[in-house]
This record gives structure tokens, sequence and C-alpha cells, in this order.
């Protein structure tokens, strides 16, 4: 089922790994955090990862990634995953 998030910031169906336990993730949100992506966000989370100093994250966590180009033109890969 695809997920929706709407203009107040609801969640819709939210019958995903990531949107299940969101909570839990929000709970250990003090220090370097995880940057957690899904499918398509799972190229945003490697291309942040990317993009921060060392120690800024404790690592990052995909879901579902995007490993096989397709109508986006990018994947995983495309955002330099061997730098994190």
């Amino acid at each position: 089922m695809i997920s929706a998030l709407g203009r107040t910031g609801r969640i819709q169906h939210a019958d995903n790994f990531v949107e299940r336990t969101r909570e839990a993730w929000n709970r250990r949100d003090s220090g370097p955090v995880f940057l957690l992506g899904k499918s398509q966000g799972a190229i945003a989370a490697v291309n942040g990862a990317d993009q921060t100093v060392p120690g800024d994250i404790a690592g990052v966590v995909l879901t579902e990634s995007v490993s096989v180009m397709g109508g986006s033109g990018k994947t995983v890969f495309s955002a330099d995953p061997e730098k994190i």
C-alpha cells in the first residue's frame, strides 16, 4: 500500500515498517541520529549521510531500497553509498 503524508503531517496508510515503528525511532532521538529511508527515501537517506560530518549521524537504515533504475532516474548507488 502506498503511504501518504497530509499537509498536517498526519500519516495515512501507516502499514509499512517505517511508519509502524516511527514512534520507537522518535523516542531515541537524542545525540547522533539514524537516517532512515524506505524506497525512494532510501536514496535521500544515503544522500543525506554523504553530506554529513563524521559523528553527526549514528547510521543509516535502508528498507526497500531502490537499486534498479526506474522512473526517477536514480538509485541508492547514485548517492555514493561507499562514502558513508
